[in-house]
């Protein structure tokens, strides 16, 4: 995947296993580090420099967007279950939230903050999510 931007408020990206592109008008100029383009080309998740997230869907939609991540919320990585229709984020405070229900996204937090999360792992089924917590593993299933 390859990600392009005519200019910071205008975004295209390029889906390199399926040769389509996506272009995006965004309503504030974005710096995005990462792409989270869902294996059915249905939803695109774009994390910007600051962590904010935002949704992108629909090939021919060009209309200007808003981050669906609350503005405190500064995401540092995100992972889509096996099925690609929920993406859990590392947010930068150590805690750990799902984007679900992909045709109106909802944010749901799943930890709270806590002091060494590493090793986020969703279960083959995609029903449970391990992550690492200092020395402690913990399977929670998120909504």
């Amino acid at each position: 995947m390859l990600f392009l931007l005519a200019d910071k408020s205008t975004v295209v990206i390029f889906n390199t296993s399926t040769y389509q592109s996506r272009q995006f008008l965004l309503p504030t100029p974005i710096e995005p580090i990462n792409v989270f383009w869902s294996v059915e080309d249905q939803n695109v998740f774009l994390q910007t420099v600051e962590g904010e997230i935002w949704w992108l869907s629909e090939f021919t939609d060009v209309s200007p967007h808003e981050p669906i991540t609350p503005l405190d919320l500064a995401v540092r990585t995100a992972f889509w279950n096996p099925q690609h229709d929920t993406l859990v984020m590392l947010t930068k405070d150590n805690s750990l939230w799902a984007i679900h229900n992909m045709s109106t996204p909802t944010i749901t937090q799943l930890t709270a903050s806590l002091p060494d999360i590493h090793t986020v792992r969703w279960s083959p089924d995609g029903h449970h999510v391990a992550f690492v917590n200092g020395s402690d593993i913990y399977i929670i299933s998120p909504p």
